[in-house]
């Protein structure tokens, strides 16, 4: 247990020291001192990390000499393990071998040997593991990243359990990152946040002025300056991917093709949003001036949605393409029908104003959350419900299917986050000690994912039954992605953190950028795109589980690699 309680604190130690332990360096490093006489090397190696964070540290400290003779002479406590389990597990089969006794006696004492020597095997491969993970993070350290990534490999290849594999999983997603990274783009002003495409394909990076769309494939990387603007959205039109920009000077969104721009003109004032048809023929824009306009992909207006009194913010299509529901300032929602802009209703009262509003994924309910409570309509626009006054305002809801039954999941102010029917009958919550700072549904997995205040993110089912905590961000979270078995997330002092669904820690690092997202998942790339500590680069690091699967499937061409390093650092066999 010793040697994975150190693989957890060797990991954390960097970012659990405080610069609040001032005058601290001579008894912390005194303490290290002491662990390491006594043969403790994981507290002696946290200790000296920890003396370093001390804002007494002199500058020409020995902390490195000490770090650097623990993890010697911990490797050579691990050789010694694996030694002796090389002895146990012969002296095993010697037993084995001379059991001659009666045939009841010779089979209950071969019985023994086997399990004996299978008890010394586990325990050999358990400490082979964990020494090949200590000598993969020593390379690194050196930049030998080749011999790190195959040392980790081979770590994991020891690992014949799971705890033992989340164990070793961080020495080899660092390993990954410092040897597979590779730059995407490399932009020529700081990078303030990142978007992608549904289909994940392509990568928006928005700096103060200008967009740059990154179209990722395999081999190539092909990069488009949109200069003086504003990212809105991507989407599919006609069956080509097409981004969505505006200028904040101009009253204009355009449409880019490959880099040739289309504008949409029309409004006013300055556009709010855009979003596509489901069919992805037209788009749709919402302004300032009161209005939503409906587009072909040429860039011709084909209606003019009038009737609020107030900012058009956003709006959403029915699943079927053929409604529209808009959200104003004037505090009602307009339910629309696309073709000839007519107008429905005007939902919702003045007093009331709508923060967010979504159809049922059949289209024929409507959803409202706003300052009185949450209100349910059919798709002609007659009430049918109008309930959660008490947990008012609501701020968020969207509709999700459960048992193949819709239910509403709604967000308040109050930091309750509520499941309801839709008649109004309250069927779950999920409590939370902090405020909710942020929250995804995945509707296909009928799942959760909150973050809040106090730096916890949780994944919950659609009942309020807690499935997975991931904890131990040192600030506050910003966002929060999951997919293809990972969860990512960024914190406000711009440091990523990558977990396995199931909460198995992987890895943490420093990104530009402390103000918005700088770090997304690109599943169909098996990537995660984030920038680096200048913000002007945008670089692309494979993620661990892929790597290491296509390792082993490979592994006949890495086998003399494999080989040298097997002979290099006199890894043991176990056959």
């Amino acid at each position: 247990m010793k040697y994975l309680y150190f693989v957890f604190v060797f990991s954390c130690a960097i970012f659990n020291s405080s610069p609040l332990f001032s005058q601290c360096y001579q008894s912390v490093r005194a303490d290290g001192l002491s662990f390491l006489r006594q043969n403790q090397y994981g507290e002696a190696i946290n200790q000296f990390w920890a003396a370093r964070s001390c804002d007494d540290v002199p500058a020409n400290n020995d902390l490195d000499k000490w770090i650097r003779q623990a993890m010697d002479e911990w490797v050579v406590d691990l050789n010694n393990s694996v030694d002796k389990a090389r002895k146990a597990e012969q002296e095993a089969r010697k037993a084995q071998n001379t059991a001659v006794a009666a045939r009841e006696a010779e089979q209950e004492a071969r019985k023994i040997a086997e399990e004996n020597a299978r008890l010394a095997r586990a325990e050999g491969k358990r400490a082979e593991a964990l020494r090949l993970s200590l000598l993969s993070d020593l390379a690194g350290q050196i930049n030998d990243v080749s011999d790190a990534l195959l040392l980790a490999f081979l770590a994991l290849e020891f690992a014949d359990d799971s705890a033992m594999q989340n164990a070793i999983l961080p020495s080899f997603a660092k390993a990954v990152k410092d040897s597979l990274t590779r730059t995407v783009a490399v932009i020529p002003d700081v990078i303030n946040a990142l978007f992608k495409s549904n289909d994940g394909n392509w990568i928006a990076a928005q700096t103060e002025k200008d967009v740059f769309l990154c179209r990722l494939e395999a081999d190539n990387i092909s990069v488009t300056h949109l200069p003086g603007q504003q990212w809105l959205n991507t989407f599919v039109v006609n069956g080509q991917q097409v981004a969505v920009t505006y200028s904040p000077t101009g009253n204009e969104a355009i449409i880019w093709r490959d880099g040739v721009p289309t504008p949409l003109r029309g409004h006013t004032e300055p556009v709010t949003s855009a979003i596509a048809t489901p069919d992805g023929k037209q788009i749709l824009t919402t302004s300032r001036d009161n209005t939503a306009m409906l587009w072909d992909d040429k860039g011709r207006l084909l209606f003019t949605f009038t009737g609020h009194t107030g900012n058009v913010y956003d709006a959403v299509f029915s699943p079927d393409g053929e409604k529209i529901l808009t959200r104003s300032s004037d505090g009602h929602l307009g339910l629309w029908q696309r073709n000839g802009g007519r107008l429905i209703a005007m939902l919702g009262d003045k007093a009331a104003y709508f923060y967010t509003c979504a159809f049922s994924p059949t289209g024929n309910r409507v959803v409202g959350a706003s300052a009185n409570g949450l209100t349910v309509w059919d798709n002609n626009g007659r009430q049918l419900a109008a309930f959660g006054q008490a947990e008012a305002p609501a701020v968020d809801a969207v509709f999700i299917i459960e048992n193949n039954e819709p239910h509403i999941l709604s967000r308040t102010l109050s930091n309750k986050l509520v499941l309801w029917d839709l008649t109004g009958n309250k069927i779950a919550e999920f409590p939370h000690n902090g405020r909710v700072d942020g929250w995804t549904a995945h509707k296909g997995l009928g799942q959760l994912m909150t973050w809040t205040e106090d730096r916890q993110i949780k994944n919950w089912s659609p009942y309020g039954q807690l499935i997975t905590s991931y904890s131990g961000t040192p600030s506050r979270i910003k966002d929060v992605e999951s997919g293809n078995g990972y969860v990512l997330s960024t914190s406000e002092e711009g440091l990523v953190r990558l977990w396995m669904s199931d909460g198995a820690y992987l890895m943490d690092w420093k990104v530009g950028n402390e103000f918005k997202v700088p770090a997304i998942l690109s599943v169909p790339q098996h990537a995660i795109m984030y920038t680096d500590e200048t913000g002007a680069q945008l670089l692309s690091t494979p993620l661990p589980l892929e790597v290491y699967k296509q390792m082993r499937d490979n592994q006949p061409a890495l086998e003399t690699r494999l080989q040298e390093i097997k002979e290099k650092y006199l890894v043991a066999r176990f056959d």
